[in-house]
């Protein structure tokens, strides 16, 4: 009777395992989205401007699923450009990988997106 224990044991463990460990890991998807968005390359106004440059003004948390994470953060570049930057992220053999796409935005439209966050609101644009 005690050797069905240990391998009904074994098959809980080998089955909530990975789920637990996805979860764990999924902790540190900011940092993840940070680094990469350092590393990246922006072109703006057909110049290439490093991410590193960027101040991201607006961050809502990332929505993070079992297999990867969506995020969507409004950027300013150092001569007052505004930029919708979203990531994708994908688990991919136990590692995070992100994909970056780019969009330009206008000033009232970064404004318009960050309305329902006052405090981000006053930080971004000192209203």
């Amino acid at each position: 009777m005690t050797e069905y224990w240990y391998i009904l044991g074994f098959a809980l463990f080998a089955v909530l395992g990975p789920i637990f460990a996805s979860f764990i890991s999924m902790g540190g998807d900011d940092d993840t989205l940070v680094r990469s968005l350092a590393d990246q390359t922006v072109s703006v106004g057909g110049q290439q401007l490093p991410g590193s440059k960027l101040e991201v003004i607006y961050r809502p948390p990332a929505m993070q699923e079992r297999y990867g994470c969506n995020a969507s953060w409004i950027c300013r570049t150092p001569d007052g450009a505004y930029l919708l930057a979203m990531a994708q992220g994908e688990v991919k053999r136990g590692v995070m990988v992100v994909t970056w796409t780019w969009r330009q935005l206008t000033e009232e439209r970064a404004r318009q997106a960050m309305v329902n966050d006052q405090k981000a609101y006053r930080a971004a644009f000192h209203d």
